[in-house]
């Protein structure tokens, strides 16, 4: 893929999401992320439960780009799928915490995994650099 059509999907990519955050800020579950980090001295971290619900308003809110990821990277579990939707937004230590870790070690092996999914048979780089920018 050329880099012009890159520049082009990337920007497509930017303005899915972008529309597809806006709903997702809308949920009780956004607003449980958000929160967190501020808790002082307390590593909270989501129960399983929780989990389910954000996964379930992740699909909903990011169809679009999930459908998109599928099609760039068909071989993406449904967790990797879902860290590269909150990797949009947000950091690390705060992923890891919807997915009931922790620290953020779990979190950054499958960014690695993905990574080479990514970029193993096809270079879909620029992809995940969209993804985990400044992450």
């Amino acid at each position: 893929m050329d880099l012009e059509l890159k520049e082009e999907l990337i920007i497509l990519l930017k303005n899915i999401t972008d529309i597809q955050y806006e709903n997702f800020q809308k949920t009780d579950v956004h607003d449980k992320v958000l929160h967190l980090n501020t808790q002082k001295n307390v590593a909270k971290v989501f129960t399983y439960t929780e989990q389910k619900i954000l996964e379930s308003e992740v699909r909903l809110h990011f169809d679009s780009f999930i459908k998109k990821l599928k099609i760039f990277c068909p071989n993406l579990t449904v967790k990797e799928l879902l860290i590269c939707c909150l990797s949009l937004r947000f950091p690390l230590k705060t992923i890891s915490m919807c997915f009931g870790y922790s620290n953020i070690n779990s979190i950054k092996q499958h960014k690695c995994r993905i990574k080479k999914k990514m970029t193993s048979d096809v270079n879909n780089a620029f992809l995940f650099d969209f993804i985990f920018k400044n992450r």
